[in-house]
This record gives C-alpha cells, sequence and structure tokens, in this order.
C-alpha cells in the first residue's frame, strides 16, 4: 500500500542504517569471527533487523512475516525445495555439473562439524539470517512513494549477490583458483549468480507473501549442496 513521504523519509534512515549494519556483519563474520560465534552473532543481526524495519513502520505483512499468508508459503516452499533437492540430487547421482558442488572448506570437516554446519549454521546463519534481510527488511524499508514495484526486490537481490563477495573470493582461494585474475572471475560469476538467485527468491517472497517459501528454497539448495559436496568427496 502507499506510504507517506515522511514515513519513507524514516524508511530511508533505516535502510542506511541496516545498509551500514550489514555491511560491519559481513566483513566481522567473513574475516574476524569465531566460528562458534557466527549463530548468536546472526541471530543478533536478524532480530536488530526486524526491530529496525517495526521502528520505520514496516508492518509484519510488508516484512513477509505475516502468519495469515504462512500457509500457502509453506505449501510454495515444500514444492520448490523438492525440486531442487530432485535436481541438485540428480546432478550428484549423475556427475553432471559436479564441478559446482566441489568445496574443500565443506570435505575437510570432520563428521561432528559437518553436523553442525547442516543443521546449525545453514538454518540459522545463512537462511535465517540472509531471508530476513535480504527478502524480508530490505524490500520493505526500499519501498517509497513514487518507486517502480519491481524496484526495492532488484535492489536487494543485486545487495545479495554483493553480499557474497568475499565468501566467493575466499572459497575460490580455498579451493585452488589460479591467481588472483582467477578468483576475481569466479568471483564474479557466484555474484551474478547469487543476483540471480535472490531475483527468484524474491519472486517467491512476492507471489506466497512470506518468507517460509523463499526460505525453504534456500535452505534446500545450501543443505543440498552441502551434502552433495560431502558425498562427492568419498567417490
Amino acid at each position: 500500500m502507499p506510504i507517506s513521504t515522511e514515513l519513507a523519509t524514516d524508511r530511508g534512515r533505516a535502510a542506511l542504517a541496516a545498509l551500514t549494519a550489514l555491511t560491519v556483519s559481513n566483513v566481522v563474520s567473513n574475516q574476524r569471527l569465531p566460528l562458534v560465534a557466527h549463530v548468536p552473532w546472526s541471530l543478533g543481526l536478524t532480530t536488530g533487523l526486524v526491530a529496525l524495519a517495526r521502528w520505520a513502520g514496516c508492518s509484519f505483512q510488508e516484512l513477509a512475516m505475516a502468519s495469515d499468508d504462512l500457509p500457502r508459503s509453506t505449501r510454495a516452499g515444500a514444492a520448490g525445495a523438492g525440486l531442487v533437492t530432485v535436481g541438485y540430487g540428480l546432478m550428484a547421482a549423475t556427475g553432471a555439473g559436479s564441478h559446482l558442488f566441489r568445496d574443500k572448506r565443506v570435505t575437510s570437516l570432520n563428521r561432528r562439524e559437518a553436523w553442525w554446519h547442516l543443521l546449525v549454521r545453514i538454518p540459522i546463519s545463512t537462511v535465517l539470517a540472509e531471508e530476513v534481510a535480504f527478502r524480508g527488511v530490505l524490500p520493505a524499508l526500499f519501498d517509497s512513494p513514487g518507486r517502480r514495484r519491481w524496484m526495492p526486490g532488484a535492489i536487494s537481490s543485486v545487495l545479495f549477490g554483493v553480499w557474497h563477495v568475499l565468501p566467493s573470493w575466499q572459497g575460490s582461494r580455498a579451493n585452488g583458483t589460479d591467481g588472483r585474475r582467477g578468483s576475481a572471475r569466479a568471483t564474479l560469476i557466484d555474484v551474478a549468480a547469487t543476483t540471480m538467485a535472490g531475483g527468484l527468491l524474491h519472486f517467491l517472497r512476492r507471489r506466497s507473501g512470506h518468507l517460509a517459501a523463499p526460505g525453504a528454497v534456500h535452505l534446500a539448495a545450501n543443505a543440498v549442496g552441502f551434502l552433495a559436496a560431502r558425498q562427492l568427496v568419498r567417490r
């Protein structure tokens, strides 16, 4: 629904604060934060972003968190997650695109570490935090009078891609990509891919009205990809 100019000003300030918090979090979590602190850090960031958006006047419906939309979104998310699981499973089983799953940061983990990543870090520090930030809070804060309907989602999707610059760069170096130019090229490809993925996830958010649908698809992609990487190393 249309919002007033005064409310748009509050949202603009809140958006700047949210972007600052996300920038700091991205650097800290990728370069400074011990692994054991990732989950509480992500929960704190997520809570703070939601509180900031609520202060700026965003409703739970605008944040894609309204309970009325949850059942439909859950069904859509289950269908999307199923498709992702089947697609990734076929790729892993046949070896098609197997290079996409290879990641020494995953295969070097022992069994206990792997279970922690799969059951705790991926659902909370990755899926929950990123969905709330990039499909919930930022699109709501970027909405303003006179702005085209597609722009908040497009901006958030581009920022979702930028969010992956540091982890993509680190991943390319960890996996032995040749030279800075090779790492830069691999990072650029990852950023482009995550930007497009962000657009798809935002589409699911718009169509279903809730974060449950993009969250389920995001979780399936990351979790099944993680398992596929672990499976490939055993071959």
